[in-house]
Formats: C-alpha cells, sequence, structure tokens
C-alpha cells in the first residue's frame, strides 16, 4: 500500500516487480468489470449511449408501427430510458448496441442509406425479419456496419437489386434473405468467395435459378457451412458429387421444393449430416443408400420425390432419427424389422401414400416410445391393426387409412392415450362394432374418421363427458344400422357428425338436433326421415344439414329457424308439392333435386333478399316459366323438368358460373346477354325448343369452357365471335338445323378437346382448307364428331393430323379398369353409355387419354383413306360409315393399337381386309359391311368374335363369320342384302352417339358418348377430384376443369 500511495504523489521509486503485478491486477480487473458489465448491461440498464439512443429513437420515428401488433418489441422504446433496456436491444458493456432484433413488430415504411440504423457502427446481429419494408431496397449503407456477423432480413420486404456491398461483409457468420419475393438473386459467386466465416445461409423462395448455383457446394471458401436453405428456389439440374469434400460441416441441407433431378447418394453419408430435406422435387428419382450407424442424421425427409424401392435394412443404423418423412414416393415392400426396433427416437414418421405391403406385426411400434405422429395412409398394409399402447403417452395423430388392415378395432385405441387428438382408420376392411368408449375415453381426441369400412351393429347410447373435445365424427359408408343415438348432439366440442352411407332407421325428433353440431351429414340412409312437426329452436352458427337419399316426404320445418345455414340438401328423396316460400332465403347452397316437386308456394319472395349462390331444381316436376332468379346465383341447374320460359332476370346474375337449363320446353330465342356474361363458364341449354339463329355476341372477356346447345331447333350461321372464347373445351352443336360451312376460324382454340357439328346442314369441302398460319390447327381437339351433314371432298384428316391427343401414344396401362359410378349429385358432365346384350350401363371416364374420336360419318366424303390414318396413335373409335370412301383399306389402320371400334360399312371399299388388323387386341366393334371387299375374313385374335352381319353385302368375302369356306368359294354366292346402294342414315349403325349429364356442382368436366354397340373398355379412369359443395360455398368461385 505503501508504493501505491507513492505512486499517487507522484514518487515512481518502488520495484518495477511491484508495477507488474499492479498493472497485471488492474488490467484483469477491467475485464472482470467489462465482462460483468457487458453480461448484466440489460438488467442494470446504466450503459447505454446517448447517440446510441437517439439513433434507435430516429428509426422509430421514421417508420410505422402496427398499432395492432401489441407484442412489438418497439412499444418499449422510450425516451429517458435506458436503450440497453428496451426489448429486442442488446448492448456491450461500453454502452454501444451490438444486438437489434426487431422481427415480427410489424413495422412497415422505407429503409435508406441515410437510416440512422447505420450509425449504430459496433452492431454485430441485426434482424428485421417480418416486417414491412416494401419496396425498400437493402441499403448500401450496410457497409457501415462492418462488425456485422448475423443478418437476417427474411420475409421484410426488401426487394430489388443485392448491393455488392453485402459482399465485403466479410464478418458474416449466419445470413437469412429468405422469402424475399422481390429480391433478385445474389451473386452466388460472389457469396461464395467472399464470405469465408459463413456458417448458415438461408435464400429460401428467391429465385436462385441463374447458372452457377452449384458453386455453394463446391466452393472451398464455403468450408465451414453449416446449414445450407434453398426452399422454393427454382432450382433446377443436378447436385454434383464433386460437392462432398466442400461441404464435410455441412449439418442441414434444405433443397425442398425445386427442380432437381439427380442428387447424389454419396451426400446421404455427410459425417455432421443432421436434417436432409428434399421435399417436393417432383423430378428427382433415386433410392435409399445402405445407412452407417455413424451417421448423424436426425431429420430425413423426402416427400413427394421419385424415390423408390425398397427401405433398406441399415435403416435402423441411424438410432439418432426423430423424423422419417418418405410419404407420396414410389416406394414398396414391407417395412424392415430394424425400423420398429431400433429407432426409439422416432417422434415423426410419416410414410405414407406409396406401395408398400405386408402385415404389421401387433408389436410393431412397441419399440417407438416418443412417437408423436404416425402417418401411413394409403398403402396396401394388410392384416390387424398394430397396437400402440407403447406410445400411449406421446402420440397425438394416428393416420392409418386407405389400407387393407382388417379385423375390430383393438382395444388399444379406445382407452389409455390421453394425448391422441386424431384418428383416422377410414376406408380400410375393419369389422365389428363401433367401441363407445372411442367417444368416451379419449380425453384429447378432437377428429375420429371410420368411414369407408365394414362396420356393422348398432351404436349404443353413451354417457358424453362434459370434458370431451371430439369436434368431428366420420361413419360414413359402413353398414351401421338401428337408431342414431342422440348422446352424439350432446358431446359438448362436437361440431362435424357424419352418418352417411349407412343403414340407419326411424324418425328423428328435430329436438335431438338442439346442440352445438354445426354440420350434420346423415344422407343415403334409406330408412331414415324427420317429423316434420314445427319446433323452434335454433342452432348456433349452423353450417350445413345433409339429408339427401333417405326418406323426407315433408320439408322438415326446424330449419327455417335455423339463420345461419350455407348448405342445405335435400336431393333425391321423396318430397311433394310446393317449395315453401322460408327455403328461399334460408341458405347460399340449396340442393332440392331429385325430387317429386311440382312448383312454388306463392308469393315466392323477392329474389333481391336472397343470398342463393347455388340453386339445384333437376329431375324434378316443375313446369311452366321459370320465376325470378336472385343476382348472387352463380350455380343453377333447372335440368329435367318442364320449365317453358328463361326469365329476364338470368342477365342480371353478378357472376354466373353454371347455367344448366337442358332437357326442358324452354322455346323461343336464346337470350343474346348470355354471350356477355364475362364469368360464365358453362352453358348447357341442350334438348330445349330453342330456334332461330343464334344471336349471341361472344367479346373478348368470354371465358366459357362448355357450350352445349346441343338437340334444338337453332339454325343460320354460326356466330364468328365465338373464336373469342379462348377457354373453350367442349363445343356441342348437335342436332339443330345450323346451315354453315366447318368453322375453320376456331382452329386456334387451344383448349378445345370436342367439337360435335353432327345432325346438321354443315356443308362444303373441309379437305381443300389450308390454315392460315404456321400454327397447330385444333392443337388438344381429340374428339371430333361432324357425322350426318352434307361434307364433300376427301377425308379431312391431314387438317386435323397435328392433333396434340390424335398423335400421341395413350398413356393408360391395360390394367387400369373404368369405374362403374352410381349416379349421384356431385358433379356435371358427359356420361358414357355401352349396350351390352341389351343392359345400357353408365360410366365414368378421362376424356384425356382414354377416348379419342373420329366420327365423319353419313356425308359426302369421297376418294380414299389415306395412309395417314395411321398416325392416330390414340384413336378410340373412328366411324367413316355411310359415305362414298373407295380404295383398298389402308393397313396403317393397324397401327392404331388402341382402337375398340371401327365402322367403315356402307362405303365402296375394295380389296381384301388386311391382316394387320389382327394386331388390333382392343378391338371389339368392327363393322366392314356393305363394301367391295373380297378375300378370306382373318379369323386370328378376336376375329372369330365378330359376328356376320359385321362383313355382309361384300360379295367376295369367306371364311367362317358368314359361314362361307373360301376354299368352295362360289362367284355366284348371293350377297347378304339385296341392295349395296348408299342407305339413308340408320340410326341404329352410328357408334357414336352423345349424352350430356348433369349431375351436380361442376368440379370438373367429364365426357362420354353413348355406344350403341358393346365397347370392351379396359383402360378407363375416373377423371380428376370432385370439388365439394363444402369448398365452393367456402370461397372457391370457379369451377376447375381437370380436362387439359
Amino acid at each position: 500500500m505503501a508504493c501505491l500511495a507513492q505512486f499517487f504523489y507522484g514518487n515512481y521509486s518502488c520495484n518495477s516487480h511491484y508495477w507488474s503485478l499492479l498493472l497485471f491486477f488492474i488490467s484483469f480487473l477491467n475485464q472482470v468489470i467489462s465482462s460483468s458489465s457487458s453480461s448484466t448491461s440489460n438488467s442494470t440498464h446504466k450503459a447505454c449511449l446517448r447517440d446510441q439512443s437517439s439513433a434507435l429513437l430516429q428509426f422509430k420515428s421514421s417508420i410505422t408501427i402496427d398499432e395492432y401488433i401489441a407484442h412489438s418489441n418497439l412499444w418499449s422504446w422510450e425516451p429517458n430510458t435506458s436503450c440497453c433496456s428496451w426489448q429486442g436491444v442488446t448492448c456491450n458493456g461500453y454502452g454501444f448496441v451490438i444486438g437489434l432484433d426487431a422481427s415480427e413488430s410489424g413495422l412497415s415504411g422505407m429503409i435508406n442509406s441515410s437510416t440512422s440504423l447505420f450509425k449504430l457502427r459496433r452492431l454485430e446481429k441485426l434482424n428485421l425479419a417480418y416486417n414491412e419494408f416494401f419496396p425498400s431496397s437493402i441499403p448500401t449503407a450496410i457497409i457501415q456496419l462492418h462488425s456485422l456477423t448475423h443478418l437476417n432480413l427474411s420475409s421484410s420486404g426488401f426487394s430489388g437489386q443485392v448491393p455488392i456491398e453485402i459482399y465485403q461483409l466479410t464478418s458474416l457468420v449466419s445470413l437469412d434473405f429468405s422469402f424475399l419475393h422481390g429480391l433478385q438473386s445474389p451473386n452466388i459467386e460472389s457469396l461464395s468467395k467472399n464470405m469465408p466465416s459463413l456458417r448458415e445461409l438461408r435464400l429460401d423462395g428467391l429465385n436462385a435459378s441463374i447458372s452457377g448455383w452449384q458453386q455453394l457446394f463446391s466452393s472451398p471458401k464455403l468450408h465451414n457451412l453449416q446449414v445450407l436453405s434453398l426452399s422454393n428456389c427454382q432450382l433446377y439440374g443436378s447436385v454434383m458429387s464433386s460437392s462432398l469434400s466442400s461441404l464435410s460441416s455441412l449439418s442441414v441441407l434444405v433443397l425442398s421444393m425445386n427442380d432437381i433431378t439427380h442428387f447424389p447418394i454419396e451426400m446421404f453419408s455427410l459425417p455432421n449430416l443432421q436434417v436432409l430435406d428434399l421435399t417436393a422435387n417432383f423430378r428427382l428419382a433415386g433410392s435409399l443408400p445402405e445407412f452407417q450407424s455413424s451417421s448423424a442424421l436426425r431429420e430425413l425427409v423426402l416427400p413427394r420425390t421419385k424415390f423408390s424401392g425398397t427401405i433398406p435394412s441399415s435403416i435402423g443404423n441411424l438410432k439418432r432419427l426423430t423424423k422419417l418423412d418418405l410419404s407420396q414416393c414410389e416406394f414398396y415392400g414391407s417395412i424392415p424389422f430394424s425400423l420398429w426396433h431400433n429407432l426409439d427416437q422416432l417422434m415423426f414418421l410419416d410414410l405414407g401414400h406409396n406401395n408398400f405391403s405386408g402385415e404389421l406385426p401387433s408389436d410393431s411400434l412397441s419399440n417407438l416410445s416418443r412417437l408423436v405422429k404416425l402417418f401411413l395412409w394409403n398403402n396396401s398394409f394388410s392384416g390387424r391393426l398394430p397396437s400402440i399402447k407403447s406410445s400411449s403417452r406421446t402420440i397425438t395423430q394416428v393416420y392409418l387409412s386407405t389400407n387393407r388392415f382388417t379385423g375390430s378395432i383393438p382395444d388399444s385405441y379406445v382407452d389409455g392415450l390421453p394425448n391422441l387428438g386424431t384418428l383416422h382408420l377410414s376406408n380400410n376392411l375393419l369389422t365389428g362394432s363401433v367401441p363407445s368408449s372411442l367417444f368416451t375415453k379419449l380425453p384429447s381426441l378432437e377428429f375420429l374418421s371410420l368411414g369407408d369400412n365394414q362396420l356393422s351393429g348398432e351404436l349404443q347410447e353413451f354417457a358424453a363427458p362434459a370434458s370431451s373435445q371430439l369436434y368431428d365424427i366420420n361413419l360414413c359408408g359402413n353398414m351401421l344400422e338401428g337408431r342414431i343415438p342422440t348422446s352424439f348432439l350432446k358431446l359438448p366440442s362436437l361440431r362435424g357428425l357424419s352418418l352417411c352411407s349407412n343403414r340407419f332407421e326411424g324418425v328423428l325428433n328435430p329436438q335431438m338436433f338442439m346442440g352445438n353440431v354445426t354440420n350434420i351429414d346423415f344422407s343415403n340412409n334409406r330408412m331414415l326421415s324427420i317429423d316434420p312437426i314445427d319446433v323452434a329452436f335454433t342452432i348456433p352458427d349452423m353450417f350445413g344439414f345433409f339429408f339427401s337419399s333417405c326418406n323426407l316426404t315433408e320439408f322438415p320445418l326446424f330449419l327455417k329457424h335455423q339463420e345461419t345455414l350455407s348448405i342445405i340438401d335435400l336431393s333425391d328423396n321423396q318430397l311433394t308439392g310446393k317449395v315453401p316460400a322460408w327455403l328461399w332465403n334460408k341458405t347460399q347452397t340449396l340442393n332440392i333435386s331429385h325430387n317429386l316437386l311440382d312448383g312454388f308456394e306463392q308469393p315466392v319472395p323477392d329474389p333481391s333478399s336472397s343470398n342463393l349462390r347455388i340453386l339445384d331444381l333437376r329431375s324434378n316436376k316443375f313446369d311452366g316459366p321459370i320465376p325470378d332468379l336472385p343476382t348472387t346465383l352463380g350455380h343453377l341447374l333447372l335440368s329435367d323438368n318442364n320449365f317453358t320460359q328463361v326469365p329476364v332476370s338470368i342477365c342480371n346474375l353478378n357472376l354466373p358460373v353454371l347455367l344448366d337449363l337442358s332437357n326442358n320446353r324452354i322455346s323461343g330465342s336464346i337470350p343474346p346477354c348470355l354471350g356477355k356474361l364475362a364469368t360464365l363458364n358453362v352453358l348447357d341449354l341442350s334438348k330445349n325448343k330453342f330456334s332461330g339463329s343464334i344471336r349471341q355476341e361472344f367479346d373478348q372477356f368470354c371465358n366459357l369452357n362448355v357450350l352445349n346447345l346441343n338437340a334444338n331447333q337453332l339454325e343460320g350461321l354460326l356466330p364468328r365471335s365465338l373464336a373469342n372464347c379462348l377457354r373453350l373445351q367442349i363445343l356441342d352443336l348437335g342436332n339443330n338445323r345450323i346451315n354453315d360451312t366447318f368453322p375453320f376460324w376456331l382452329e386456334s382454340l387451344e383448349d378445345l378437346q370436342v367439337l360435335r357439328l353432327r345432325s346438321n346442314n354443315f356443308h362444303d369441302a373441309i379437305s381443300g382448307y389450308r390454315p392460315s398460319s404456321n400454327a397447330i390447327s385444333f392443337p388438344s381437339l381429340h374428339i371430333i364428331d361432324l357425322s350426318s351433314n352434307s361434307f364433300t371432298g376427301h377425308l379431312p384428316l391431314q387438317y386435323f393430323k397435328s392433333s396434340r391427343v390424335m398423335t400421341m401414344p395413350s398413356q393408360i396401362g391395360d390394367d387400369n379398369q373404368v369405374r362403374l359410378l352410381p349416379a349421384n349429385d356431385n358433379y356435371y358432365g358427359y356420361s358414357l353409355l355401352i349396350k351390352n346384350k341389351g343392359q345400357e350401363l353408365s360410366y365414368l371416364y378421362d376424356i384425356i387419354y382414354l377416348l379419342n374420336a373420329v366420327d365423319f360419318s353419313s356425308n359426302k366424303f369421297e376418294g380414299e383413306i389415306p395412309e395417314l390414318v395411321g398416325d392416330f396413335k390414340s384413336l378410340s373409335v373412328l366411324n367413316l360409315s355411310y359415305n362414298s370412301i373407295g380404295g383398298r383399306i389402308p393397313s396403317s389402320l393397324g397401327n392404331l393399337r388402341k382402337l375398340q371400334s371401327l365402322d367403315l360399312s356402307n362405303n365402296k371399299l375394295s380389296g381384301e381386309i388386311p391382316p394387320e388388323f389382327t394386331s388390333l387386341t382392343f378391338l371389339s366393334v368392327l363393322n366392314v359391311s356393305m363394301n367391295k371387299l373380297v378375300g378370306r375374313i382373318p379369323s386370328a385374335a378376336q376375329f372369330s368374335t365378330f359376328p356376320s352381319n359385321s362383313f355382309e353385302g361384300n360379295l367376295g368375302l369367306c371364311g367362317s363369320q358368314m359361314h362361307i369356306e373360301c376354299n368352295r368359294w362360289r362367284d355366284d354366292a348371293p350377297p347378304t342384302s339385296s341392295s349395296s346402294e348408299k342407305p339413308q342414315e340408320n340410326p341404329k349403325s352410328t357408334i357414336i352417339d352423345w349424352k350430356f349429364a348433369v349431375a351436380g356442382y361442376g368440379g370438373g368436366i367429364i365426357v362420354g358418348v353413348v355406344v350403341e354397340h358393346f365397347i370392351l373398355v379396359r383402360n378407363m379412369y375416373y377423371l380428376g377430384k370432385i370439388l365439394s359443395i363444402k369448398r365452393l360455398i367456402q370461397g372457391d368461385k370457379s369451377i376447375k376443369f381437370f380436362v387439359k
């Protein structure tokens, strides 16, 4: 102490050893104080420098803070308080701001180089994520923050060019530009060369598709990179194997939602890789490698790729794995035992939508004690359901739907699962009864789906727990019977109850619906009805009431007291009499089709007070004028009635999408306004008595996809303005009196797929026309019916040769079977009728690849069938009958391997039947009668099955089909028909006839034909997914068409 006192009085005579110790002590003490000050600055709030505080307050005043964002960090920034005490602000021991977190703070406005933030020169971490600084560019002044190590601007609205100054921030450890959608791609080369310290790089959502993105994987200066996330960056091409040496430190790699086509299998073995996410690279094929026990993988995420093959047993070596997602790929085979036995850290397992098969051992999940979510949906698993008892404490979601599981629901699914929130077992082969304990002993269960199984028996009443969380129950599509328990409606949280397509019976008391259920679907229970007594009560927030295909004879009167209903479906019942007036204003969607209703209770309410968007009155007994319509209507379906007049109010519809007035008795001219309804997608006026010319002017805003005027009495010329309907896919003008030439002016309609002009007065040649430009004529056309007109000249096959679907080989395999579907109310489309041995069946199928048809029958075509016909590779139906076509049958017809029906009858064809016809293995209808053919009828393959009338009227043919032996041929053999002259059109000989069918709410277009002969259809499948009414009423205002 003496030396210390002398020092303060200017005496420095103490020895140097003492002073050295003293200076060391002072230096140590200063470091301790500095460290303490830095670590406690935000608690002591004494170290903030004035210029730092001022800079932050200036920044706050220069931008806007959303007053509804209560958690914004900037609300705590107040003058006269230390900035080090403010939320999101971190200071060092000297009072400098070194960290600023203003993320998710509701900030908006402009940030430029003069912004006061750039006065914070000691700033090391800056986070402005999830704000809205649009349309700001990243300021060049960011270079002033030379100490910056962490920069996060994700989802903050910055746009424009990435300034080169960014690449001079060489101390950056973490850079996040994710989801700056207006930001141009950063310079990958500069980034990879100038940021050697970078450990985390996130560019999700940026367009980094420029060449050179692979440098991120190969640059030696990025050897410290640990996290690389490039999701949805429009990357394409390959990740090269040469990247491996530069990525040895990588622990997280996210390349999801790109178009990567090759990923080296060696990447799975990177020594430090913990997360690999390749989701939704739809063209990325590959297989899983053999995994090593040294692997660090914790998350392996490959859904929606083309990865295929089996899961190797070495998957069991990934003992750190917590998430495995291989869903929506092409894997197959059984699941290796090692996956169930070794991966005891697994919390998330999704193998859904693959081709896995085999039985799962009952104890397959016994070792997965930490499992939270299990998804095995849409595979071919069989046997009994696996037990989930071992995961009873952790598991929250179980999806085992759409498999082949059998047996009853195990006890482990109905008790002792305190956290189970979702249980999906639908679309299996489960049998037995539905345990009542499912509704009472699973305290966290919210969603229960057991639909489309073989569950049977009666449902028992149960004591509804007051604490039940059940929100939605689906038991549709089983064999349940008896009375519906009233206990369901007492579950306090229940909002959706679907018991459709069972065998429930009885007369329901309306009071059973008193509760909180907002969506009730009891449809397709044929012995179920509701007491029509008027009970006045209101169900809060009731949304939908579905009671179609039941046993209703009167309208349920309790519905008139429900003020929030959006959907009422009472279709396909036995309702009679008048539509009650109260029904019009109760809902947005009203379906009372397929009943016996014959009128409307008077007075009909003022349509201006209605909010109807969908009205379906099809297949009733309504007659007289159509009543005035609410202007809110988007979908109007009135087909199969006896309406006689269209109301003027149809021109006042605000946003019409679908108008189906087909198969009524409406006469007069078509209202001209229908051509100017810009939102209209489908207009079907077929099978009425409309007359006169088509006077509609279709302007440039035309959005029609379907125009069906078939079977009316229309005449005159086609309006040339139809060419404005650029989205037209189906045009059916058949069975009218239109007098015009072929509409070449429609050739530029790129989406037109079906053109039907049959049975009109079209005339003149088609073959001599040459397209007006180099563009392909009718590029998407694949069904064309010009039959029963007066077209002349040569066959116009050359004109249609470039239609894509005609010349592209079918992509449908022989194992795809047609689906026979019941007539239901959920679609609008064509139907295919097949007459087989007197029985007419209705089929729905995909017109895109399946049915490619050409019908030029009953015209005045002449000349020969060109060899070009062999180029129509996908043709299913070809009808050239009742013309004056001569010459030989071209052998190239043998190239049409998808041909199912061929009619060349009643022409002037000569020569032999080409032997190449025996290769047409799908051919089930052949008619070459009434020609001048000679020689032996082929007997191979299916030719032995064709009846003799397929060949009659050809004096020179012989063979077993005609019961004429070729070696005993007689030149004077009598013809099998008394005339070889061209007769009038025989309606029974026409292969293709067409029938539009309307049955619902426009989920897609399905085109079909009436085939009067039996066609063996092996490879048809149903097109698209049906758009449900529920989705439509929740805001989807347009019809989605799945034809391409």
